[in-house]
C-alpha cells in the first residue's frame, strides 16, 4: 500500500489495503511517510501483519525500499486508479509478479500526476 501525505487519499488506500488482507490474509507492506502504519492499525490491521517502510518519499522510492524489504515477492500495489499506472511501472523493475489494485476513491491529486508521468518520462523522476 502507497502512502501519502495524511488525507483522504492516504485514508481511502488503508481501508482498501485492510479490508485485503482480511479477504486474502496476506501480510501488508505500507511504504512512504510513517502515518500510514499508525492508521492502518487503528482501522483493526493487526501489527503483526503489518510491514512499515517510512522513508521513501517518490513512487520509485516505494518501489526500490519495498524490494529490500520482500525480495521476491508477490506484489499487489494499493493506490488512487490515476497513480497505479506509474506505481506499476516502478514496482514490475523490481518485482517478478505484480499487480494493480485500484481505489476509486480520493480524486485530489490526479491532476498533479500528470506532472509525474511528465518527469516519469523524461527519466527525471
Amino acid at each position: 500500500m502507497l502512502g501519502c501525505k495524511p488525507s483522504k487519499a492516504l485514508e481511502a488506500r488503508v481501508r482498501r489495503g485492510v479490508a485485503l488482507h482480511r479477504k486474502l490474509g496476506w501480510s501488508v507492506l505500507m511504504t512512504g511517510r510513517g502515518e500510514s502504519g499508525p492508521m492502518a492499525e487503528a482501522s483493526g490491521l493487526p501489527g503483526s501483519a503489518l510491514i512499515l517502510e517510512d522513508r521513501a518519499t517518490t513512487t520509485a522510492e516505494n518501489a526500490a525500499r519495498s524490494a529490500a524489504l520482500v525480495p521476491g515477492a508477490t506484489i499487489l500495489v494499493v493506490t488512487q486508479w490515476w497513480h497505479l499506472p506509474r506505481a506499476l511501472r516502478h514496482f514490475r523493475a523490481h518485482f517478478g509478479s505484480v499487480r494493480g489494485e485500484p481505489v476509486w476513491e480520493a480524486h485530489r491529486g490526479a491532476l498533479r500526476e500528470i506532472a509525474a508521468w511528465v518527469l516519469h518520462l523524461t527519466h527525471r523522476a
